[in-house]
């Protein structure tokens, strides 16, 4: 697994929790 991978996967899994979060609210 590269690391470009790795960050790319936490950045789209960051987003996704900020989204959500705006629903939940």
């Amino acid at each position: 697994m590269e690391w470009g991978d790795t960050t790319l996967y936490r950045v789209l899994n960051r987003a996704l929790r900020s989204e959500n979060r705006q629903e939940v609210k």
